[in-house]
């Protein structure tokens, strides 16, 4: 059996570098662009390697404290939905403990070798936002085998 490679996790520390980052490249360095940015929850990815010819490539995340009935949008900067996360089974009151999602990407993702996404925290009543430390664990792109 083929087992999926991948790059390696990112802490939360470094994912909030990578958004300041991104937020440099495509703000021109205004200090107001890269808090927004920042706030904007916008994160730029590159595989380690470019998916084989029978691989396709896929987002893991690992969600840690994230609120009951929050849920993590994952969209394309320009809105366009890729997928949702929540904290599906997870009983109230437990202590919440770091879960993992895999999220298929649509194959034009990585058309340029790079896949821009915009991370938001829904919860019912209060206002979209960005990922806070420790909602967001890691992000990271691995390639899944495709059956012939």
């Amino acid at each position: 059996m083929h087992r999926p490679t991948h790059s390696p996790a990112l802490p939360a520390s470094l994912i909030a570098a990578l958004l300041l980052h991104a937020a440099c490249i495509d703000a021109g360095q205004d200090a107001e662009a890269v808090e927004e940015a920042r706030v904007d929850g916008l994160v730029e990815l590159a595989p380690a390697r470019p998916a084989g010819p029978r691989e396709t490539t896929w987002l893991r995340l690992r969600v840690g404290g994230l609120p009951r009935t929050a849920e993590i949008r994952v969209s394309t900067p320009e809105g366009a939905l890729l997928g949702t996360l929540s904290r599906h089974g997870a009983s109230y009151g437990a202590p919440q403990a770091a879960t993992t999602h895999l999220l298929p990407l649509p194959e034009d993702a990585l058309a340029s070798g790079r896949v821009r996404l915009r991370l938001t925290v829904d919860t019912p009543g209060m206002p979209a936002r960005a990922p806070r430390p420790g909602e967001v664990e890691a992000v990271e792109l691995i390639h899944v085998p495709v059956d012939p």
